[in-house]
């Protein structure tokens, strides 16, 4: 059974499917502070996230993020977006099942490809075909995003202040 504390919300969801700006969007309509703990790292360290997998490795990167998930857990009255991957961690799992509600937007690996192929940002997607990647990510981690789920939205076919709405109606 889920212990969740309406205080908090945690963003899940792939890469590029709109965590960062619909969290940002609820926070400023819903009265809460955002957290993205992706830009957390990367103030914290002051380098991108593309430097730290090169630096660190997937693994070092992950170690970090579960720190930052570890220090939002204490924030009250928030809106908390994590990394695509952030759910690879049972770990990590449980802390946002049971810190807070979490909101899954689900975005087809067809749609994050068409949404991704210009970012140069994204470390996971320097490869050879990262259609391919994109593919596999989803498939394994879908699973999990729908494990934590409270709330599950599609967001294939609509516009943030769409998303935005649909959870202001959900929540």
């Amino acid at each position: 059974m889920k212990h969740n504390n309406n205080n908090r919300l945690f963003m899940i969801g792939p890469m590029g499917c709109g965590k960062t700006t619909v969290g940002k969007q609820l926070a400023e309509k819903m009265g809460m502070n955002f957290i993205d703990i992706d830009n957390s790292i990367e103030k914290k360290l002051k380098v991108d996230i593309a430097t730290i997998f090169a630096i660190e490795g997937e693994a070092g990167f992950r170690k970090r993020e579960t720190d930052e998930l570890l220090l939002a857990v204490k924030k009250n009255h928030c809106i908390i977006s994590t990394g695509g991957g952030a759910v690879l961690s049972k770990h990590n799992r449980d802390l946002l099942s049971k810190n807070g509600k979490v909101i899954f937007l689900n975005l087809s690996s067809k749609n994050q490809y068409n949404r991704l192929k210009y970012d140069k940002k994204r470390p996971l997607l320097k490869n050879d075909n990262p259609q391919k990647a994109l593919d596999e990510m989803y498939i394994n981690r879908l699973p999990l995003y729908k494990e934590i789920a409270d709330y599950e939205f599609m967001v294939d076919d609509f516009a943030i202040k769409d998303t935005v709405g649909m959870i202001l109606q959900k929540i």
